[in-house]
């Protein structure tokens, strides 16, 4: 039972990050006239971007982001490997 919660949280939280990202990379693209890389940064900068905001810094750096879609992939590797 406890895994079936683990691995509907893992999805939820892959959803939400996933849906954000896209949203972003979209209004971003179309406000910067489609430069897709500048649109693609902002995909992945987004949810590493608001928990460093909310935790009183000004915006994150390179690192923070690829931990943070680092840690993604691995819950979600952890999440759905078989035992």
């Amino acid at each position: 039972m406890s895994t079936i919660i683990i691995r509907v949280l893992t999805v939820v939280w892959a959803t939400i990050s996933i849906g954000m990202g896209v949203f972003a990379f979209s209004v971003v693209h179309n406000i910067s006239d489609g430069h897709v890389a500048i649109a693609a940064q902002e995909a992945f900068e987004t949810i590493p971007e608001a928990i460093m905001s909310m935790m009183g810094f000004n915006g994150s750096p390179w690192f923070v982001d690829v931990a943070y879609w680092l840690a993604l992939a691995a819950a979600l590797f952890f999440a759905f490997r078989r035992r």
